[in-house]
C-alpha cells in the first residue's frame, strides 16, 4: 500500500491563519489503513448523548480499493458514536459516501455527488466508470470539440467496496462488498462486470480481489467462501442484507440514499417533494399512455385513411354516376339524331297529302274566281270608255287638266311630307326638336351645321373618350377574371398562396404522380396564433420568404427538380428538401420569440422541419417599440420594422403592413374566400358603372357622327324641297279652279260623276282581276310546293327505310318496316310541337333542322360531360392507385373497371370502414380507461394517497416531543395551478360519458382532446417539459403544513410551508420531520430507535451556522441515529460534541487522495 505524503499546511486552512500552527498529522501504517479516529477525552454531554441500543447495526469500517482517486487499499474505522470526514474541496471526501451509495443503493437509482449536484455540477461529471478508472482531471481535446478525461487506471483494472456493520451486543458482523471490473478500452457501464458478497464474518478485500484482479472467477470465489451470499444480482443482494440489517423496506434505501445530499434544508415542501416523497407513477403511466398512443393513433389513421378511401370513392362513384348518366343521354339523344329524318319525313307525307287535297280543293275555285274576275273587268272598261265619251261631248277638256294637275300637286305634297317626316326621325335622334317651318329657321340651322362641321376635333376627341371607358372596362373585367381565379383556386385547394404558385404545384404533382398534399408551401402549415393577430402583418413579411417555399421529401427531390426543369411556371419556384431526420430545434431567446407566436399544423416531418428551421432562422423577438430593438439581436416591430443583425433595419412597404390580402399563412382559406367574394362584390358596381360609360361614350360619339352627317345633307337640301307649306297651298288652288269648273255646268258635273264612278268601278274589277290571278297563282305554287314536297319526303323516307333493311329481310324479300320506336316518334313530335303549336307541312323542315342542331347542342354536351366525367374518374382512381396502391392492386385506371371501384366502395362501406371504427373505438375505450383514466385518477387521488403516506410520519413525529409538552403535525393542502386543472378537465372530458356506444363524431371529439394531452406529453419543446413536470408531479399539486399541538391534540401553531418562523425555527421544523421520516422508514412502527441507525450527510452544514447544527445533530441523536458527516472543516468544534472521531482527506496533486488520522484540535 501507498504511504501517505506529507502534506503542507496549508491543505488544513481551516477558519483562521492561527490554525495553521496546530496541524499536525499521524501518517498511517505501510497497509494504508487508518486507526480508529479519536476525539477530546470526556463523554459526550448529556442532552446530545444518542441512546446506544445494543442491538442496533452501525456501520463500523469502510475499505476502498482503485476507488477514485483512492489508488490501493485505504481503510477508515468508525467509531460507534459518529464520524466526521472532512478536508478541503475537491479532496475526495464525497467519493467515500459515494463509495457507500454504491454497495447499497441499486445502480438505476445512484445519484453519484449528490449533494453537489444540488448546486447544479452536471450530472455526468462523476459515474462508476469514473470511479474504477479513476478520473482525475478534464481536459480540452485536441482533436475534437469537447471536453475529455484523464484516468488513473487506462487498462484492466478492478475496484472494490467493502462495508463492515456491527452491534455492541455481539452480534456476528454483517460485511457487505461489491468488486468491479473493466477490461482494457471498456469505457462505459454497461461494460462493468460487478459481483456482490454477503457475509457474517470479516473478510479481507484484498484477498477477495485476487478473483478479479486478472479476469473474474465466480465460481472460484464461491468455492472459497461457500457460506457467503455471492451474486451478481444486486436485488438479490439487497434482499438479504435489508434483512441482516433490519432495514424493512427498499425505500428505506432510496431514503437513505436521499438524505446524504440532504443539506440546508429550508421548507417541509423541499423536504417531502425531494426526499421523502418517490417520483410519482404518473410520469410511468404518462410513458405508457404515450407508448400505447401510437397503437390507438395508428387505428384512428386507419379509421382517417378509410374515410379518405371512401371519401375518394364516394367521388369516384360520383363521377361514374355522372358518366353512366352522360353515356346514357348521349345515346338516347344519338338514336334520337337518326330517327328525326325519318320521322320528319314520315310527319311531312302524312300532312302534306292533307295539303295536297285541299289545295286541289281551292285551286278549282280560284280558277272559277278568275274567270269570272276577267269578265267583269271587260265590263268595267267598257263603262268606262262610254262615261269618258259622254263627258267630252259635254265640254270637258279643260276639267281633265285641271284634274291632272291636282294629282301632280298632290304627290309633290307627299314627297315633301316625307322627306320632312325622315329629316324629322334623324333630327330628333341628335338632340335638334324639330325641323324648321321658314327658310329662315332652316337657314339658321344650315350655319350651325358648317359651324360645327368646322370642329374637326370633336369627333377625336369623343372617340378618344369611348377607348379610354373601353380600356377601363377591360381592365375591370381582367382583374375581376383575376379576383374569380384567386378565389376558385383558394375554394379548390383551401390555401392563401397566389394561384400561380398553386397553379405551378398542381403542375408539378402532375409531372411527378405525387399528391398535392405531398408537396405543401410552409405558409399552408403555418398561422399566427389567435392570441397575437395584431403581429399577422409584421410576421407575414417575415416569414413571407419561407412561406412561398413548397416543401418536398427528400425522397421525393429528384422528380420535383426535374419536373422544375421541364416546365416553365410563369412565377418565381422555390423548392426546398426536408431530411428525414431533424434535429431538435435550438433554444429561443425569449418568450417575446417570433416563433412562439405562430402555430404550426401538424406533428409530421415537414412540421418538424419548421419547427427547427422557425427557431434556427427566425428566432425575432416581437418588441413593443423601437427602442427595444437596440436590445436584441434580431427583432420586429408591429409596424413591420426587421431587426435582421447589429446595425441592419429593413421595413418593405410595398404593401401595407395590415393589408390581408398581400398575407399567404394560414391553415384555411375561407377569410381570403370572404375577402375576395367582398372584392368581386365592389369591382361589379365598378364594372356596371364602367358598362353604363362605356355606352354613353359611344352614345355620344355615334349621335355626333350622325348629327354630322344631317348637317351635311341638310347643307346639300333646298327649301323648297322641304316647303309644306307651299305645297300645301298649291293643292288648295287647284281644288278651287276644279270647283268653278264644275259650278259653271250642271251637265258637265254630272257626266264628271259619271266617269268618276266608272272609274272607280274599273278599278274595283281590276283589284279583283289581280287578287283572283294572285291567288291562282299561290294555289298553283302551293300545289307544286306540296308536290314537290311529298315527293322529296317520299324519296328520302323511302331511302332510310332501304338502308335500314338488314341482310334477312333482303333475302327474304319482306317489306321493309320504319326502325324508329314509337317512344322516339313520340319524343321527336312532342319537341317539335313545342317549337310551334300549329304546324304545317312546310314548317317541319325547318323545325326539324332547329331540333336537329338542339339534339346536336346536347349530344355535344352530353358528350363533353362524359368526357369530363372520365377525365374526372381517371384523375381520382389515380389519385387512389397512387395513395393506395395496395387495395387498388387489382385496379385499372380505366372507367371499363368501374364496376371494381364500386365494388370496393361498397365493402369499405359495409365491412371495412365500421371494422376501422369499431377496433378505433375499442382502443379508446381502453385507453380512455386505462391510461387516461388511471391517469385522471391518479391526479385527482393523488393529495389523498400523499395524505396516507404521510400518515406514519405523523405517527412516528406523536413518539418524540417537539418542544416541552409540544407535538408536530404535518398536515397535507392541495393547491392546482391553472395547467393542472385544464390538464384534469380534458382528461375527464376524454374519460367521461357512455363509451360503449360512442358515436363517430364524438370519438373524434374525444380522440383530439386525447391527441393534444399526448403531443404535450410526448414533446420536447422546453414549454412543454415545463408543462409535463408541473402537471405529473403530483407533489407540487400539495403543501406541507406543520401542525404544532399539545399532548391534548389541541392545535398551538400553523406553519404555512414554515412561513412566518425563525430561521432557526424553521431549520428544526424541517429536520425534525427529516428524523421522523427516516425513523420511520427504518423501524417496523413499534420500535423508538431503529434496527439500522447509520445515516450519512454529504458536505452537512456547510453553509449553516453553529446554532443549525447544533440543533440538527441534537435531533438525529435523539432518534437514536449514528451519524457519518462529510463536510469540508467547518463547525468542527460544534460537531465534536456529536461523534466520536474525525478523519481527515488529503489529496495534494488531485490525483491522489490519502486517510490521515487527526485529532480535533489538529483539524
Amino acid at each position: 500500500m501507498n504511504r501517505p505524503a506529507e502534506s503542507p499546511a496549508s491543505l488544513f486552512d481551516v477558519a483562521t491563519p492561527a490554525d495553521e500552527d496546530r496541524v499536525s498529522t499521524e501518517q498511517s501504517a505501510s497497509s494504508g489503513a487508518v486507526d480508529a479516529p479519536f476525539r477530546r477525552s470526556g463523554t459526550l454531554p448529556a442532552a446530545a448523548a444518542s441512546p446506544d441500543v445494543s442491538g442496533q447495526w452501525r456501520l463500523s469500517r469502510i475499505d476502498v480499493v482503485n476507488w477514485g482517486t483512492f489508488n490501493g487499499h485505504h481503510v477508515i474505522d468508525v467509531p460507534r458514536t459518529g464520524l466526521v470526514i472532512t478536508g478541503d474541496s475537491g479532496t475526495g471526501k464525497s467519493s467515500l459516501l459515494d463509495a457507500v451509495t454504491t454497495v447499497l443503493t441499486p445502480r438505476s437509482k445512484v445519484r453519484y455527488n449528490a449533494a453537489a449536484q444540488d448546486q447544479s455540477v452536471r450530472a455526468s461529471d462523476r459515474s462508476l466508470v469514473s470511479y474504477i478508472r479513476g478520473a482525475w482531471r478534464s481536459t480540452d481535446a485536441e482533436d475534437a470539440d469537447e471536453v475529455r478525461s484523464d484516468f488513473l487506471r487506462a487498462g484492466a483494472c478492478w475496484s472494490g467496496v467493502r462495508l463492515r456493520f456491527d452491534t455492541a451486543d455481539g452480534q456476528d458482523p454483517v460485511v457487505l462488498v461489491k468488486l468491479f471490473k473493466l477490461n482494457r478500452g471498456q469505457m462505459s457501464s454497461g461494460d462493468v462486470k460487478e459481483i456482490c458478497v454477503l457475509a457474517r464474518e470479516d473478510l479481507d478485500l484484498a484477498n477477495l480481489g485476487a478473483f478479479v484482479s486478472e479476469a473474474v472467477d465466480l465460481r472460484g470465489l464461491k468455492k472459497e467462501y461457500p457460506q457467503a451470499t455471492i451474486t451478481e444480482k444486486h436485488s438479490v443482494f439487497q434482499q438479504r442484507f435489508q434483512r441482516f440489517l433490519g432495514i424493512v423496506s427498499d425505500s428505506a434505501i432510496l431514503l437513505l440514499h436521499r438524505t446524504m445530499a440532504a443539506k440546508n434544508l429550508g421548507s417541509l415542501d423541499a423536504l417531502f417533494r425531494e426526499y421523502m416523497l418517490d417520483e410519482p407513477k404518473t410520469f410511468a403511466t404518462a410513458d405508457m399512455a404515450v407508448e400505447q398512443f401510437s397503437e390507438l393513433s395508428l387505428a384512428h389513421r386507419s379509421v382517417v385513411e378509410a374515410r379518405r378511401q371512401l371519401d375518394v370513392l364516394d367521388t369516384i362513384a360520383e363521377l361514374l354516376d355522372r358518366w353512366e348518366t352522360a353515356s346514357g343521354d348521349s345515346a338516347r339523344i344519338r338514336a334520337l339524331v337518326e330517327a328525326l329524318d325519318p320521322v320528319t319525313n314520315e310527319w311531312i307525307i302524312e300532312l302534306a297529302e292533307k295539303e295536297l287535297d285541299r289545295a286541289q280543293a281551292s285551286n278549282a275555285r280560284a280558277e272559277g274566281e278568275q274567270r269570272q274576275a276577267s269578265t267583269a273587268l271587260a265590263e268595267a272598261e267598257r263603262d268606262r270608255d262610254a262615261a269618258r265619251s259622254r263627258l267630252l261631248e259635254s265640254g270637258g277638256a279643260e276639267l281633265e287638266n285641271q284634274q291632272a294637275l291636282l294629282t301632280h300637286a298632290r304627290r309633290e305634297h307627299e314627297r315633301i311630307t316625307r322627306t320632312r317626316e325622315r329629316l324629322e326621325a334623324r333630327i330628333r335622334t341628335v338632340g335638334i326638336e324639330s325641323l324648321p317651318d321658314s327658310w329662315e329657321e332652316f337657314a339658321e340651322l344650315q350655319r350651325v351645321g358648317q359651324k360645327e362641321a368646322a370642329d374637326a376635333d370633336l369627333l377625336d376627341r369623343l372617340d378618344n373618350a369611348k377607348l379610354v371607358a373601353h380600356d377601363r372596362l377591360r381592365d375591370l373585367r381582367q382583374t375581376r377574371s383575376g379576383l374569380e381565379a384567386d378565389r376558385d383556386a383558394a375554394r379548390r385547394q383551401q390555401s392563401n398562396l397566389d394561384r400561380r404558385l398553386l397553379a405551378a404545384r398542381t403542375l408539378i404533382a402532375r409531372s411527378t404522380g405525387l399528391n398535392e398534399s405531398a408537396l405543401p408551401f410552409a405558409g399552408e402549415l403555418m398561422e399566427v396564433r389567435p392570441e397575437h393577430t395584431e403581429w399577422t402583418g409584421a410576421i407575414e413579411r417575415v416569414l413571407r420568404p419561407l412561406s412561398r417555399t413548397i416543401l418536398v421529401e427528400d425522397r421525393h427531390l429528384s422528380e420535383v427538380t426535374r419536373a422544375l426543369d421541364q416546365h416553365h411556371f410563369g412565377t418565381r419556384v422555390v423548392v426546398e428538401s426536408v431530411p428525414a431526420e431533424v434535429p431538435a430545434p435550438r433554444s429561443l431567446a425569449d418568450d417575446r420569440s417570433l416563433v412562439y407566436r405562430v402555430d404550426l399544423k401538424d406533428w409530421s416531418p415537414k412540421a418538424a422541419w419548421l419547427r427547427t428551421e422557425l427557431a434556427r432562422r427566425y428566432d425575432y423577438s416581437c418588441v413593443g417599440s423601437t427602442a427595444e430593438l437596440t436590445g436584441v439581436d434580431r427583432g420586429l416591430t408591429r409596424a413591420g420594422q426587421v431587426k435582421r443583425g447589429p446595425g441592419r433595419f429593413e421595413k418593405d412597404d410595398r404593401w401595407r403592413v395590415d393589408d390581408p390580402s398581400t398575407w399567404v399563412m394560414g391553415f384555411s382559406a375561407e377569410d381570403k374566400v370572404v375577402r375576395l367574394l367582398e372584392q368581386l362584390e365592389h369591382i361589379d358596381r365598378q364594372i356596371a358603372n364602367a358598362d353604363e360609360e362605356l355606352e354613353q361614350a359611344v352614345r355620344r360619339h355615334a349621335q355626333a357622327q350622325e348629327r354630322r352627317r344631317l348637317m351635311v345633307d341638310l347643307a346639300d337640301t333646298d327649301w323648297a324641297d322641304l316647303d309644306i307649306t307651299a305645297a300645301s297651298a298649291a293643292i288648295s288652288a287647284v281644288e278651287h279652279r276644279i270647283e268653278t269648273l264644275t259650278a259653271a255646268s250642271a251637265g258637265l258635273a254630272a257626266a264628271r260623276r259619271d266617269l268618276d264612278a266608272a272609274e272607280k268601278s274599273l278599278a274595283a274589277a281590276r283589284v279583283r282581276c289581280r287578287d283572283a290571278d294572285r291567288e291562282h297563282a299561290r294555289i298553283g305554287q302551293e300545289l307544286k310546293a306540296v308536290t314537290r314536297a311529298l315527293d322529296d319526303a317520299r324519296a328520302d323516307l323511302r331511302r332510310t327505310v332501304e338502308g335500314q333493311v338488314d341482310a334477312e329481310h333482303t333475302s327474304t324479300g319482306e317489306v321493309p318496316v320504319l326502325a324508329v320506336t314509337s317512344g322516339q316518334r313520340d319524343v321527336i313530335r312532342r319537341r317539335i310541337r313545342a317549337a310551334k303549336r300549329h304546324i304545317e307541312y312546310f314548317d317541319l323542315v325547318r323545325l326539324s333542322k332547329n331540333l336537329s342542331i338542339e339534339l346536336q347542342r346536347e349530344e355535344k354536351a352530353a358528350d363533353q360531360a362524359r368526357t369530363e366525367a372520365e377525365a374526372g374518374f381517371t384523375a381520382a382512381a389515380g389519385e387512389f392507385r397512387r395513395t393506395w396502391p395496395g387495395v387498388s392492386a387489382d385496379l385499372t385506371g380505366s372507367v371499363d373497371d368501374r364496376g371494381g371501384y364500386r365494388e370496393l366502395r361498397s365493402r369499405l362501406k359495409s365491412d371495412g370502414l365500421p371494422e376501422f371504427e369499431d377496433r378505433f373505438a375499442q382502443m379508446l375505450r381502453k385507453q380512455s380507461t386505462q391510461n387516461m383514466g388511471k391517469l385522471n385518477t391518479m391526479l385527482r387521488n393523488a393529495a389523498q394517497e400523499i395524505r396516507a403516506r404521510v400518515d406514519p410520519v405523523n405517527t412516528s413525529l406523536l413518539r418524540s416531543q417537539f418542544d416541552v409538552g409540544r407535538y408536530l403535525q404535518i398536515r397535507v393542502k392541495t393547491r392546482f395551478n391553472a395547467d393542472v386543472r385544464e390538464l384534469m378537465q380534458k382528461l375527464q372530458t376524454v374519460t367521461s360519458g357512455g363509451l360503449s356506444d360512442i358515436e363517430p363524431a364524438e370519438a373524434e371529439r374525444k380522440f383530439a382532446v386525447m391527441e393534444e394531452i399526448i403531443t404535450r406529453l410526448q414533446s420536447s419543446e422546453p414549454a412543454d417539459l415545463r408543462w409535463r413536470r408541473a402537471c405529473l408531479d403530483t407533489r407540487r399539486h400539495v403543501s406541507f403544513v406543520g401542525v404544532d399541538q399539545d399532548a391534548e391534540g389541541e392545535v398551538v401553531s400553523v406553519y404555512e410551508s414554515a412561513a412566518g418562523l425563525s430561521g432557526g425555527q424553521r431549520q428544526k421544523l424541517v429536520v425534525f420531520c427529516l428524523a421522523a421520516a427516516l425513523r420511520y422508514q427504518l423501524t417496523d412502527g413499534a420500535e423508538d430507535v431503529p434496527r439500522f441507525g447509520t445515516v450519512f450527510l454529504d458536505e452537512a452544514f456547510d453553509r449553516a451556522d453553529q446554532d443549525f447544527a447544533r440543533m440538527a445533530m441534537d435531533i438525529f441523536v435523539a432518534f437514536g441515529f449514528h451519524m457519518i458527516l462529510v463536510t469540508p472543516k467547518k463547525l468542527l468544534q460544534t460537531l465534536e460534541d456529536y461523534v466520536g472521531g474525525i478523519t481527515l482527506v488529503r489529496n495534494s496533486d488531485r490525483r491522489d487522495s490519502q486517510l490521515s488520522r487527526t485529532t480535533w484540535d489538529d483539524a
